[in-house]
């Protein structure tokens, strides 16, 4: 087999991943390169599958103007749930920017 050399950031990265792993470095880079491929392929496959699909959909006119996309869009409410620490971090920011707002004149 051909030799890949390796720049030391990267044999560094490996070497650490193997090393959290319990791999020898080998094995280690073999395994995560093939989970990479695997996922880069199948990844490929569902893009080119959604493609073919809208191109169906665009030949059987089953399509809405961008406008109305668009709309529907701005129209749409959204629904996070946030852990008690972004909560706390978005209720500081927000405390902040009210505080900063009200301490400030406002520039026109």
């Amino acid at each position: 087999m051909e030799m890949m050399p390796l720049t030391p950031e990267r044999k560094a990265q490996v070497e650490e991943y193997a090393r959290r792993r319990g791999l020898d470095p080998v094995t280690a880079l073999d395994e995560a390169l093939a989970a990479y491929l695997d996922w880069e392929r199948r990844d490929f496959a569902e893009s080119v599958d959604g493609i073919r699909r809208g191109l169906e959909d665009v030949k059987a006119g089953r399509t809405q103007p961008a406008d109305a996309v668009l709309d529907d869009l701005r129209s749409m409410t959204f629904r996070v749930e946030l852990t008690s620490d972004a909560k706390q971090d978005c209720d500081s920011i927000i405390e902040w920017l009210l505080t900063s707002a009200t301490a400030r004149p406002h520039r026109r």
